[in-house]
């Protein structure tokens, strides 16, 4: 009994599957020709439409192309840029092209007479056009020169009127071709419609037979599933009912039901848990965050020499008394350097500052070499308003002067540049001194890449030097941004890339 069961259960499945597969496959193929019919009609004449309408547009087209070649040549005689006349060049093979191809006019047609009339106005302009430019070459007087300009302009409208009167040409034959080409169309669309709504018809009387042994069950099963969508994870099963593949359905939905129900609180403590970690990671961030501050207010706390720019003051109105300007000229710099210390305690400044200040740095050591250092600045004014760091600059120029230039005999070039570089701003510090051997290379370049590996003393140089602006541009761009690139005895450059 139980496997007679199971037998009259599958062929009920079989039955109904072969059922809904010859309903489907009717369906599919009246569907299918009706859609090739159609389509093949509307392709016909949407292509047709298509290929008369792009006609028009260049047509169009070529009216803006011909005021064109009268205005490059206009523009040509005017400035007697050779650009001009090369645009006009390629213009006109374009141009000619399209003259020289006179459509599809039977012989006799009044489009043939019109495209012939264009071609010897088109070709009758290109003459005046060449005319003018041998006249223009052979630097003839104006008056001349402009006469033939005249005579080419005139020339260039007849074109251009011409070529409207074969788009109106052209329009009017596609009036006459779409009125006949629409009727007919819609003739066809009528019947295909009455043949559409039969098939619905039919479609949907042996739809309603099928269904109403499909839905109930899935219906059940629809509000089933809209109770778990608002949040109510009941355990109890629902009702099994329909055959076949719905039946297994709704089997597999209760197990699948009561295995969400189950699993629910666990997917509630688990977001807890993520909650509380989320949490932590945020103090965690903030923490970091205030020990990154703490440490830049320290690093900028070397470089705040107050009392050694009030000292330089008093200094200076000393120099100023006893008449030696340029001690005086001296101080004042060195206390501009001093009063950008003083003042800026914000974390960032204008590019333009940093420059200045380096400014008054090396107006001071040049006192001191005297014309050994030559000093040269090249910056765009566009990255002069950037905001950067302040003293980022003029420890690295220090270092040059101290270690690049002083050592050299002779006359030793510093040159500092602030370019925009593929959408960034590029600082760079050159000086061609003494250079860097591999030691020293190694030492900053590991520097730079080994973040975790660093300790309090640097090994590149003591105070606020090389490493101070590697750290500090870490802890505002959160990377590093400076590398650098030198050679023995040649040069050494340090760039900064914002």
């Amino acid at each position: 009994m139980k496997n007679l069961f199971r037998i009259e259960n599958m062929n009920e499945k079989l039955t109904l599957r072969k059922v809904l597969m010859i309903f489907l496959i009717s369906i599919i193929s009246v569907m299918t020709l009706v859609i090739v019919v159609v389509i093949e009609s509307n392709n016909r004449f949407t292509s047709q439409l298509n290929n008369d309408l792009n006609k028009i547009v260049t047509l169009q087209s070529s009216v803006g192309e011909t005021e064109r070649l009268s205005q490059l040549m206009s523009s040509y005689f005017l400035s007697g840029d050779e650009s001009y006349l090369k645009e006009y060049r390629y213009l006109q093979e374009r141009m000619t092209e399209f003259i020289e191809d006179k459509g599809d006019y039977a012989k006799g047609d009044k489009g043939e007479y019109l495209y012939r009339d264009l071609a010897k106005m088109y070709y009758t302009f290109l003459e005046k056009v060449e005319d003018a430019v041998r006249i223009y070459d052979k630097k003839a007087e104006s008056v001349y020169i402009d006469e033939r300009r005249f005579e080419m302009i005139r020339y260039n409208g007849y074109v251009k009127e011409q070529l409207i009167l074969i788009i109106s040409h052209e329009l009017s034959l596609i009036e006459g071709k779409y009125g006949d080409i629409k009727k007919t169309t819609d003739e066809r669309q009528e019947m295909l419609y009455l043949l559409l709504v039969l098939v619905i018809i039919m479609t949907l009387a042996l739809a309603t037979i099928l269904t109403n042994k499909l839905t109930d069950p899935v219906h059940a099963l629809s509000l089933e599933i809209k109770e778990i969508g608002k949040g109510r994870y009941s355990a109890i099963p629902m009702k099994e009912q329909g055959f076949g593949e719905i039946a297994a359905m709704i089997n597999g939905f209760n197990k699948t039901k009561l295995k969400l129900a189950e699993n629910i609180q666990l997917i509630h403590e688990n977001a807890r848990i993520k909650e509380l970690l989320s949490q932590q990671k945020l103090n965690l961030l903030k923490s970091e965050n205030h020990l990154k501050q703490s440490r830049l207010d320290f690093l900028q706390s070397q470089i705040n020499p107050h009392f050694l720019y009030n000292t330089l003051n008093s200094i200076q109105t000393l120099a100023d008394i006893e008449e030696a300007p340029q001690t005086e000229q001296m101080l004042l710099r060195l206390s501009n350097l001093m009063r950008h210390n003083v003042k800026k305690t914000s974390t960032v400044v204008l590019l333009k500052e940093e420059i200045e200040v380096i400014g008054d740095y090396v107006y001071i050591q040049m006192i001191r070499f005297g014309a050994r250092i030559q000093y040269v600045v090249d910056c765009d004014e566009e990255v002069l308003e950037t905001k950067v760091p302040s003293m980022i600059l003029q420890p690295i120029v220090e270092n040059a002067v101290i270690h690049g230039l002083e050592p050299k005999l002779g006359v030793g070039a510093l040159t500092v540049k602030a370019k925009k570089i593929d959408g960034k701003t590029v600082i760079s510090v050159r000086d061609d001194g003494m250079g860097m051997d591999e030691k020293t290379m190694g030492n900053i370049e590991s520097y730079i890449k080994n973040v975790d590996a660093r300790n309090e003393k640097s090994e590149i140089s003591g105070g606020i030097g090389i490493e101070n602006v590697i750290h500090r541009c870490e802890l505002y761009y959160g990377k590093s941004v400076v590398a650098f690139a030198s050679k023995l005895g040649e040069f050494t450059e340090f760039r900064i890339v914002l």
